[in-house]
C-alpha cells in the first residue's frame, strides 16, 4: 500500500531481487548465506522469486551485504510491496476504485455525471445523542456541533451515519471509498482500508465471508478473486478494514437488521475480533435496534445542504449541463423553488440533482409541484434519455412481437417488481418479472434468451443495476415511488394500499391518575376514555408520501381520509407526521392542514401539560403557519418553561434562520437557573453562529462556581480561543482553591500552560510535587511540563523517578519520559531502579549513597529487568554488569530471568546464550517460560533453539500464538523442518483461533519455498 518509486505491485519483487543481486557483487550464494546466518535454501528461494523474505531475514542479509541507510529503507519497502498479501490488497484497491468511479449515481442521467469538484460540497454531520423513548422522539440532551462528515469517517471509529431519503448517505460512502483507495494506491496510507458492502449482504454470512463474496461478485476489475479469508486478517500489520455498510434500512425485516447489527457488534467487540471498524449508513431507525451495535457507538445525522451551499451546487450542475449563463439560470431556479412546496426539500442532495436536471432540460417549464411529481418527471426524462442512445431491438431469437409488447409494458413491469420488493419479496428480480403476464415467455423462445432480453431491458431502463447476481433498484426512493405508483393502479387497489399504511389504531389507556399527560396514551389525545381508539401515524413516511402523491395524481380520494383521522385523533405524533408530510411537499387537503395547525397551536400554548411543546411549535412552523416561529420564540424566552423545551425551541429557530435566535441563546446561557448542559450548549450554539458575545458567555460559565470543575477549564480555554483576553483569571482561581481535587488543579494548570500563561509551568510543577496527589496526576503534570520545553519539567521528572513515595512502575514510566529529554539523568534513574535502590534520606550524612530497598516485598523482578534493559538501550556501560547481577540473583526467576538473559545476549555477552539454553531445558520451569527462552535463543541466532522449538510447539499445552511465534522463528533461521511444523500446527490449534493465523501460515510457507496450504 505504500508507494514505491519505480515498482508497481507486480514489479516490486523483481526489483527487490535485482537490488540484492547487485549488492552481492558476484559473491557466491552460500558465502552470503553463511555471512548472514541463514540457510542457503532460504537465499536461493528469495533470489528465484519463490518466496518473499521476512523482515528479519532481509535485515540479516542487508547486514552481511553492508546495505544501510536509505538503501536499507528502500529494500524494506520493496519487501512489503512484494508480499503476496500486499499484491492482493493492491489488486483489491484498484478494483474498488474502478467500481466506485463506474457505479451509476442515483438521480443522475447516465453519461452526464458531473466531475466531483463541480458539484461537491463537503457534507457535514451532527452528533446525535441517545434518545429517550418519548412519544415525540425528541433528544433530551442536545446534539453536538456540526463537523465535516469525512472527518468522522477518517476517525476510524465504528459509528452510524443517518439521513432521510435521498440525504446523500450512499454518495458519501462511495465518494470516501474512491478518495481513500486512490490515496492508498498512491502510497498515502492512513492505516484504514475501506471496503463497501450493502447491509443485505451481511444477513446470511459473517463479515469476513460476506465481504469476500460481495467483492468477488461485484468487482469486475479484480483479475483474481480474493480468498474466503482475505478479510479475516488485518490488511497490513497495525491496519484495519473500514467497512462501509450501506442501506441498513433497506433490509426490510427487523429481525434481519438486528441480526446484521449483532454480527457487526460481535466482529468489532469480541475477544478474538477481526480488525474491523464499521460505518453504518441508514435512515433513522429505532434506538432499540441501533443499541445492538453498542449504546456507546456514536451516531451522526448527515446534514442537508445549507442555505449558502444550494446556489453553489446548482450553478455547478448547470455549468456541467452546458446551460447558457449558469449564474443567471441559478438565480431563476432558486426563485422558482421559492414558489413551490419544495424549497426545504431542495436542500436534500438527491432532490437537488434531479431538480437541476429537470430545470436544465426544460428551463421555461414550471418546476414540479411536489416530491412525487419530481420523481415522475425525472423517470420520464430518464426514459427519453435512454431512448436517445438507440431503442432496444428485440432479437429474432426472443420473438419480436412478444419482446416489443414487453418493452411497451416495461414501466409497469418494473413498478410491479418495486411493489414486490417493498412487500418483502426477496426472490430474484428476473423470476418476478418473468412470471408477470405481460412478460411471459413465448413457447418457441428459449428461456435463457428470454431472461437475457428482459435483463438487458431492465438495466437499460436506468432504474435497475446488477449487484450480487441480481437486479436491484438504483436508489431506495426510486423503489418506493414506483411501488406507490403500482399500488394506485386502480381505485380498489389504491384504497387497500392506503388503508394498510394508515390503519394503525390503539385503545386509550389513560393510566392513573387521570391527567392530561398520563402514561399509556400519547400527548394531545383527548378525551382519554377507556377503550376509545386513537390513531398512530405510519412508520415509513417516505413511501406514504409517495403513496399520497400517487393517489392524488390518480384522482383517488378515499371517503374516510386517514389524514383527517390523524388530525383529529392522532395526538402530537399524528400532527407532527402531517407537518412532516407538508415539509416534504406532499399535497394535503386544506381542511387537514387547518385542523392540524389549530391543534398544534393549542397544544403549544401548554396548559396542564408541558411535554412536547417545542416539537409542536416546530411542526406548526413546518406547516407554514406564522404562529409557529412566534410560539418557538415564546418558549425559548420564557424562563418558567420546562428545561426540556427552551433549548429545543431555540434550536428550531436556528434551523429556520430566525434572527431572534442569537439573543435567545445569550439569555439562555447566562440564566443561572438553567441546568449546566443547557447553558453550555447555548454558548456552543452562539459560537457556531459567530456571535461576538460568545466569548463572554464562556467566560461567565468558567467563572461560575456552580459549574462543574473540569468543565470550567474547558470553558476558559474556549473563551480564550474566541478572543477573551482575561480567560485565564478563572483558571487561576481554580488553582488557588484548596478544596478542589488534584485532577482539577491539574486540568487548570494544563489550561494555563496551553494558553501561554507564565504561571502555568509553576502550577504544573506544584501538582507534580504534591505528595497528596495521586500518581496519575503527578506523572501527567510532569509530562506536560517537560513537553512544553520548560527546564523545570526535566527536574520534576528526575525527582519523581527517584522519589521513594512514588510507585515503582510509575518510576519506570517517569524514566522513559525523562529519556526523551535528558538521557543522562534518565540513566541515573534506570540504574537505581535496576539495582532496586532507594535514594538517600534528606537528613542522611553527607556523601551517603543509595540504600538497597528492603526485602519486604518491594522487589519487582520484572521492573528491575525492564530498567536494566532500558539502561542498556541508552548505551550505559553499567548495564551488562547489572543484568549479570540480576541473573545471579536467586530471587529473579521465570520470565524476568529469560528477559534479562535475552537482553544480555543482545549485548553480545558470551554466557547469555548458554543461560537461555539452560532455561529451555529446565524442567522446573513452566512451558511458557521455556518457550520464551527458546524464542529468545532463536532471536540471538543460536541454532540450538531449533530442536526445542519443534518440541515445544507440538506440546498439547502450548499457547497457540506461541506456536506461531515458534514457526516464525524457525523460518527466520532457515530451519529445513519449518514447513513440516507449519503443516502440523493447524491440527493442534483451537478451531476458533485457526482462522486468525491462516494468513500467517500461508505467508510463512511461501517463505520456505512451499506455497501449499497448511
Amino acid at each position: 500500500m505504500d508507494g514505491v518509486s519505480g515498482a508497481g505491485p507486480g514489479g516490486a519483487q523483481e526489483e527487490l531481487i535485482a537490488r540484492i543481486k547487485s549488492a552481492m557483487a558476484g559473491r557466491k550464494q552460500i558465502e552470503v548465506a553463511e555471512a548472514a546466518g541463514i540457510q542457503p535454501s532460504t537465499l536461493s528461494n528469495l533470489l528465484s522469486a519463490k518466496a518473499v523474505p521476512t523482515l528479519t531475514t532481509l535485515d540479516l542479509l542487508a547486514r552481511a551485504l553492508g546495505v544501510t541507510g536509505p538503501a536499507l529503507v528502500e529494500l524494506r519497502r520493496l519487501r512489503e510491496r512484494a508480499d503476496v498479501r500486499n499484491r492482493r490488497i493492491d489488486g483489491y484497491l484498484a478494483a474498488a476504485l474502478a467500481a466506485a468511479r463506474d457505479h451509476p449515481y442515483a438521480g443522475v442521467l447516465p453519461g452526464t455525471a458531473p466531475p466531483l469538484a463541480a458539484v461537491y460540497v463537503r457534507q457535514r454531520v451532527r452528533r446525535s445523542q441517545a434518545r429517550e423513548a418519548t412519544w415525540v422522539g425528541e433528544a433530551v440532551a442536545p446534539p453536538a456541533d456540526e463537523l465535516p462528515a469525512d472527518e468522522v469517517l477518517a476517525g476510524g471509529r465504528t459509528c452510524v451515519v443517518m439521513a432521510g431519503p435521498g440525504g446523500g448517505k450512499s454518495s458519501l460512502l462511495r465518494t470516501w471509498l474512491a478518495q481513500e483507495t486512490g490515496h492508498l494506491l498512491a502510497g498515502r496510507g492512513t492505516g484504514r482500508v475501506p471496503v463497501l458492502v450493502p447491509a443485505a449482504a451481511l444477513v446470511h454470512a459473517p463479515p469476513a465471508n460476506a465481504l469476500a463474496d460481495y467483492v468477488n461478485a461485484e468487482y469486475e476489475g479484480l483479475m483474481k478473486g480474493v480468498p474466503p479469508d482475505f478479510f479475516a486478517a488485518e490488511p497490513q500489520p497495525g491496519a484495519v478494514w473500514l467497512v462501509l455498510v450501506d442501506g441498513l434500512d433497506e433490509v426490510s425485516q427487523a429481525a434481519a437488521r438486528q441480526k446484521v447489527l449483532r454480527r457487526l457488534a460481535e466482529a468489532s467487540r469480541s475477544e478474538h475480533a477481526g480488525p474491523y471498524r464499521f460505518v453504518v449508513a441508514t435512515r433513522p431507525l429505532p434506538d432499540t435496534e441501533l443499541d445492538l451495535l453498542g449504546s456507546d457507538v456514536p451516531r451522526y445525522d448527515l446534514q442537508p445542504f445549507g442555505r449558502d451551499d444550494l446556489p453553489v451546487v446548482a450553478e455547478g450542475w448547470f455549468r456541467t449541463l452546458s446551460v447558457p449563463d449558469p449564474a443567471a439560470t441559478t438565480g431563476r431556479f432558486l426563485r422558482a423553488l421559492d414558489r413551490t412546496r419544495l424549497a426545504a426539500l431542495a436542500h436534500v442532495p438527491l432532490m437537488t440533482a434531479m431538480l437541476c436536471q429537470l430545470h436544465a432540460a426544460a428551463p421555461d417549464r414550471p418546476l414540479p409541484a411536489g416530491r412525487g411529481q419530481v420523481y415522475e418527471e425525472f423517470i420520464d426524462l430518464l426514459t427519453r434519455h435512454q431512448h436517445r442512445a438507440g431503442p432496444l431491438r428485440a432479437a429474432e431469437a426472443t420473438g419480436e412481437a412478444a419482446a416489443e409488447a414487453a418493452l411497451d409494458r416495461l414501466p409497469d413491469l418494473i413498478a410491479r417488481l418495486a411493489a414486490e420488493r417493498h412487500a418483502g419479496n426477496e426472490r430474484p428480480a428476473l423470476d418476478i418479472l418473468c412470471e408477470q403476464p405481460e412478460a411471459r415467455r413465448p413457447a418457441r423462445v428459449h428461456e435463457a434468451d428470454w431472461r437475457a432480453f428482459l435483463d438487458t431491458a431492465a438495466r437499460r431502463s436506468g432504474l435497475l443495476v446488477a449487484r450480487g447476481g441480481d437486479l436491484v433498484f438504483l436508489h431506495q426512493t426510486l423503489l418506493e415511488h414506483l411501488a406507490a405508483r403500482h399500488a394506485v393502479r386502480d381505485r380498489r387497489a389504491g384504497v387497500r394500499a392506503i388503508r394498510r399504511a394508515f390503519h394503525r389504531y390503539h385503545f386509550c389507556n389513560p393510566g392513573l391518575p387521570l391527567t392530561p399527560y398520563a402514561p399509556g396514551t400519547p400527548p394531545g389525545v383527548w378525551p382519554r376514555v377507556w377503550l376509545l381508539r386513537y390513531w398512530q401515524p405510519p412508520e415509513d413516511i417516505s413511501y406514504v408520501a409517495f403513496l399520497l402523491d400517487a393517489a392524488h395524481g390518480a384522482g383517488l380520494d378515499p371517503r374516510r381520509s386517514p389524514l383527517r383521522r390523524l388530525a383529529s385523533r392522532g395526538g402530537l405524533p399524528g400532527w407532527v407526521f402531517v407537518a412532516a408530510l407538508a415539509r416534504m411537499g406532499t399535497r394535503l387537503p386544506d381542511d387537514v392542514v387547518r385542523g392540524t395547525a389549530e391543534a398544534l397551536h393549542t397544544f403549544s400554548l401548554g396548559g396542564h401539560h408541558y411535554h412536547g411543546l417545542a416539537p409542536a411549535a416546530a411542526a406548526l412552523a413546518d406547516l407554514g403557519d406564522p404562529r409557529g416561529p412566534d410560539r418557538l420564540h415564546a418558549l425559548a424566552a420564557h424562563a418558567s418553561d420546562s428545561r426540556h423545551e427552551r433549548l429545543p425551541a431555540v434550536q428550531a429557530l436556528i434551523a429556520r434562520g430566525d434572527p431572534r435566535a442569537p439573543g435567545l441563546l445569550r439569555a439562555l446561557s447566562l440564566d443561572t437557573r438553567v441546568e449546566a448542559y443547557v447553558r453550555t450548549r447555548a454558548a456552543e450554539l452562539s459560537a457556531g453562529l459567530d456571535d461576538p458575545g460568545a466569548a463572554g458567555l464562556f467566560h461567565a460559565l468558567a467563572a461560575d462556581p456552580n459549574s462543574n470543575g473540569q468543565a470550567r477549564v474547558g470553558f476558559a480555554v474556549a473563551a480564550a480561543a474566541l478572543g477573551d483576553t482575561d480567560a485565564t483569571s478563572a483558571l487561576r482561581i481554580l488553582i488557588r482553591d484548596t478544596d478542589a481535587c488534584d485532577r482539577l488543579h491539574l486540568a487548570a494548570a494544563e489550561g494555563l500552560t496551553g494558553l501561554g500563561d507564565p504561571g502555568g509551568p509553576g502550577a504544573l510543577a506544584a501538582v507534580a510535587r504534591c505528595a497528596r496527589a495521586n500518581a496519575y496526576s503527578r506523572l501527567r503534570a510532569a509530562r506536560v511540563l517537560a513537553a512544553s520545553g520548560d527546564r523545570l519539567g526535566t527536574d520534576v521528572l528526575h525527582e519523581l523517578g527517584r522519589s521513594p513515595d512514588f510507585p515503582l512502575s510509575d518510576q519506570l514510566h517517569t524514566a522513559h519520559l525523562l529519556a526523551g529529554h535528558d538521557p543522562e539523568r534518565a540513566a541515573d534513574v534506570f540504574h537505581a531502579l535496576a539495582l532496586d535502590l532507594e535514594p538517600p534520606p534528606n537528613d542522611g550524612p553527607a556523601g551517603s549513597g543509595p540504600r538497597p530497598r528492603g526485602s519486604d516485598g518491594t522487589h519487582r523482578q520484572r521492573d528491575r529487568v525492564a530498567a536494566a534493559r532500558e539502561l542498556a538501550a541508552l548505551g550505559d556501560p553499567r548495564a551488562p554488569g547489572i543484568l549479570q547481577g540480576i541473573l545471579d540473583d536467586p530471587e529473579v526467576d521465570g520470565l524476568p530471568r529469560v528477559t534479562a538473559a535475552a537482553a544480555l545476549a543482545g549485548l553480545g555477552h558470551p554466557g547469555a546464550a548458554d543461560h537461555l539454553h539452560a532455561l529451555v531445558w529446565s524442567v522446573r520451569h513452566t512451558l511458557a517460560v521455556r518457550m520464551e527462552a527458546a524464542l529468545a535463543l532463536a532471536g540471538a541466532g543460536d541454532r540450538r533453539s531449533t530442536h526445542a522449538l519443534h518440541l515445544l510447539a507440538r506440546c498439547p499445552k502450548a499457547w497457540d500464538p506461541s506456536r506461531v511465534a515458534a514457526a516464525r522463528a524457525l523460518v527466520s533461521l532457515g530451519d529445513p523442518g519449518a514447513a513440516d511444523l507449519l503443516r502440523a500446527l493447524p491440527a493442534l490449534f483451537d478451531p476458533q483461533l485457526l482462522g486468525d493465523h491462516r494468513q500467517e501460515f500461508e505467508r510463512l510457507l511461501e517463505e520456505t519455498g512451499n506455497a501449499s496450504s497448511p
